[in-house]
């Protein structure tokens, strides 16, 4: 068999595989969203992103969490739950000193400025025009030069 028949048998099981996983994961992935929904319904706060700095194997913090809120909206979370299971619901259960979380006087001055609404579209949240860490403004300018430095490191 030549390589093209060996690539398109290797299509067909993991096309196979797919549909397999699929099937047995639709019901699950149903009771997930529904008990997600009547959780958050019922007055109960989703923590996005609490895993971080536990040593769970495939989790590579700060990176899952865009994996994590996609799959909060795609289990039929509006955007503003899925924002608020990011920002105030972590803080208000693992900050006893309310210090963060949301923008108000005496609270740490963390934030982001997005140039689009997350609460239209979620991924919005990746439209990052500015940083405020720790009471530091970072603008475009700092952040590409953030970046940039970063990725000479790699």
């Amino acid at each position: 068999m030549n390589a093209l028949g060996c690539q398109f048998i290797d299509s067909l099981i993991i096309k196979s595989l797919i549909n397999q996983y699929i099937k047995v994961l639709a019901p699950v992935y149903k009771t997930k969203s529904s008990f997600y929904k009547a959780y958050v319904k019922a007055g109960g706060r989703l923590l996005a992103g609490t895993e971080s700095g536990t040593n769970t194997p495939m989790l590579i913090s700060g990176a899952s969490i865009h994996a994590e809120l996609k799959e909060l909206q795609l289990l039929g979370l509006t955007p503003d739950q899925v924002i608020l299971a990011a920002t105030l619901n972590p803080s208000k259960v693992l900050d006893p000193e309310q210090l963060s979380g949301s923008i108000r006087e005496g609270k740490r001055a963390d934030f982001i400025l997005l140039t689009e609404n997350p609460l239209i579209k979620i991924e919005n949240y990746k439209s990052i025009y500015g940083v405020m860490l720790n009471g530091t403004w970072l603008s475009p300018d700092d952040l590409k030069s953030i970046k940039n430095k970063l990725e000479v490191i790699r």
